[in-house]
C-alpha cells in the first residue's frame, strides 16, 4: 500500500504527520507520527524544530507494595543538541517527572522505578508519558502510545 501525502506549506522544517489506521467495522484504531522534513529550494533551512520518537514498556499487572519499572526510549528525530527535555509520566496511581537532554540522532532509554503503595486499591488505569521541548517561548509536545495495565488484588493471608 501507498499512501501519498502532499504539503500545505512549502516551508523547510521537520513536521510530524499523525497517521490513524482504523479497522472497518470496529472502534480499533492505531495511531502513528510519521516525522518528515521538507527543503524548498527557495528558502534555506535556518534550524530545526524539536522532533521526538518514544516508545515506553511496563509490567501488565501491578501487585500494590511492589517496585515497578517503567522504560521509555527516546528518539532525537533532529540533528540539534537538546536539553532540558521534559519527561513526563502520569496515571491515577504513577505521577513523575524528570528534565534529560540527548544529542543529534540519538536514541537513549530512561527508566523509571516507582514504588506501588500497598493501600493501592484494584484498578484498570493507562499510563501516559508525554516528552516536552520548550524552544523559543514555543512548547513541542510528543505523546507516547498510551499503555494500559492492571492494579491486582492482594491475597489475603490466613
Amino acid at each position: 500500500s501507498k499512501l501519498l501525502i502532499t504539503p500545505l506549506s512549502v516551508k523547510s522544517g521537520l513536521y510530524g504527520v499523525p497517521i490513524v489506521v482504523r479497522r472497518v467495522g470496529t472502534a480499533d484504531s492505531v495511531k502513528q507520527t510519521v516525522f518528515l522534513e521538507l527543503h524548498s529550494k527557495s528558502q534555506p533551512v535556518m534550524s530545526y524544530l524539536p522532533a521526538f520518537r518514544g516508545n515506553a514498556s511496563m509490567p501488565k499487572k501491578i501487585e500494590p507494595g511492589k517496585q515497578l519499572t517503567i522504560a521509555l526510549t527516546l528518539e532525537n528525530l533532529n540533528r540539534r543538541n537538546l536539553s532540558d527535555i521534559n519527561v513526563k509520566v502520569r496515571s491515577a496511581i504513577l505521577n513523575k517527572d524528570h528534565v534529560t537532554t540527548i544529542e543529534p540522532r540519538e536514541r537513549k532509554t530512561l527508566s523509571f522505578s516507582v514504588l506501588v503503595d500497598k493501600n493501592t486499591p484494584p484498578q484498570n488505569d493507562i499510563l501516559r508519558i508525554h516528552i516536552i521541548k520548550i524552544d523559543n517561548d514555543k512548547s513541542y509536545q510528543y505523546e507516547v502510545q498510551p499503555l494500559e495495565y492492571e492494579v491486582i488484588a492482594l491475597e489475603k493471608l490466613e
